[in-house]
């Protein structure tokens, strides 16, 4: 399972499936893992923990996030006004 969230977490990053964010997703991975050995967390919260921050990847890759937070997108304006032209 920490593959697939490195994954999903890398591609929320940069929108698309890259090494470099797979890299970033696998570093994030492994902190939380370290982090809850260090804290002495039982691991099936460890593994609860992962599979939410898998499921909130997979929401974060999917969401158009331009339109949540009601941005526009340059390149829809610059096409409409060459059409126009």
């Amino acid at each position: 399972m920490p593959a697939y969230v490195a994954l999903y977490i890398g591609i929320a990053i940069f929108k698309k499936a890259t090494v470099l964010g797979t890299f970033l997703g696998t570093l994030l991975v492994s902190i939380l893992g370290n982090g809850f050995v260090l804290l002495n967390v039982p691991y099936y919260y460890g593994d609860l923990i992962i599979a939410f921050t898998l499921v909130g990847a997979i929401i974060l890759s999917r969401a158009d996030l331009s339109k949540l937070f009601g941005k526009k997108s340059t390149d829809k304006a610059v096409s409409n006004l060459e059409v126009t032209s």
